[in-house]
């Protein structure tokens, strides 16, 4: 599952270029958000191999076909952790603060949830300077905070998708389907 979501962000990074040619529609604001996207998420997926299994392989372009299969060795931790602190920084020039609404901000990549990202790497590598560089770029929007322990607190937390302590979720609604459910569905 992780390897499978690296590869569509890498098809993103790699692909989405392309569109911008094909498609006068697609704006390169569009674009770079699009691969910002798609930066934060692989760095995220391998942040999680890196601290689960420390040195992994590491693959930085698409695989669109069979000809793209090849054996990967295990890189470093060290050299992971460093393309992932160098996508994260891509990627927060791309993404932007806001998508309109904190609903949407919650579950999809804001720059303030690239920051969160970073924060994390770099306390793994116990960078701590840059570490609390992230976290006061977070702190000083005043966008986020601690739920109050009142009797609401458990709701607010884990049913709201717009809990002030929420930076990036992922979210579920029952009443939303996938488009292609019904297609997939068994009766």
């Amino acid at each position: 599952f992780v390897y499978q979501t690296i590869n569509y962000c890498n098809t993103v990074i790699d692909l989405a270029p392309g569109v911008l040619e094909a498609d006068p529609t697609f704006t390169q604001a569009k674009l770079d958000e699009a691969v910002g996207q798609a930066l934060a998420i692989r760095g995220l997926m391998y942040f999680y191999l890196v601290r689960s299994f420390r040195d992994v392989p590491l693959k930085l372009t698409a695989t669109v076909s069979d000809k793209d299969l090849v054996q990967m060795p295990k890189v470093s931790a060290d050299t992971v952790l460093t393309q992932i602190v160098a996508d994260l920084k891509k990627a927060e020039a791309g993404v932007p603060l806001t998508y309109g609404s904190a609903a949407i901000d919650k579950g999809r990549v804001t720059r303030y949830a690239v920051n969160a990202i970073l924060a994390d790497v770099y306390l793994w590598k116990d960078d701590y300077a840059n570490c609390v560089a992230e976290c006061n770029k977070i702190i000083q929007s005043a966008q986020f905070g601690l739920v109050a322990g009142d009797a609401s607190w458990f709701d607010k937390l884990f049913v709201s998708a717009t809990s002030p302590e929420h930076i990036f979720s992922l979210q579920f609604d029952a009443q939303k389907i996938n488009s292609f459910y019904f297609m997939h569905a068994t009766t």
